[in-house]
C-alpha cells in the first residue's frame, strides 16, 4: 500500500482563512480603543513605544501576564522584527479602563 501524499491547500482556503482572521482582530478590538484613536490623530504621532520589559516595569506585571493579555487581544500591540512593542498611552488607557469596569460590577 502506497503512502498518500499530504494535499495542498488551494489559495482561496488561504485567503479565506487570512480574511476571517482579520475579521476576528477587527472585532475583537475593544470599540472605545478606536474611537480614541480616531479621535486623537495626535496620540498616534507622539506615542511612546515599549518593549516587552518596559512594560513589565511600567505596569508592575509579570512577563507571562504580557504574553497572555497580548494573546487575548487585551493589550494593543505590534511585532516589530521579532519583538512585540506596546503604545504607552494606550497601555494605560486599557488598564484604567478595565479599572473603572472592574469598579461598576461591584
Amino acid at each position: 500500500m502506497k503512502p498518500t501524499k499530504p494535499t495542498k491547500r488551494s489559495t482561496s482556503t488561504k485567503r479565506t482563512k487570512a480574511t476571517k482572521t482579520k475579521q476576528v482582530l477587527k472585532q475583537s478590538q475593544p470599540e472605545a480603543l478606536q474611537a480614541f484613536l480616531s479621535n486623537n490623530p495626535e496620540v498616534i504621532r507622539n506615542e511612546e513605544w515599549l518593549t516587552t520589559d518596559e512594560v513589565v516595569k511600567h505596569l508592575n506585571i509579570s512577563r507571562s501576564t504580557i504574553y497572555r493579555l497580548r494573546k487575548k487581544r487585551v493589550l494593543p500591540s505590534f511585532v516589530l522584527g521579532r519583538i512585540p512593542m506596546y503604545p504607552k498611552v494606550l497601555l494605560n488607557k486599557v488598564m484604567l479602563q478595565r479599572a473603572i469596569n472592574s469598579l461598576k460590577k461591584e
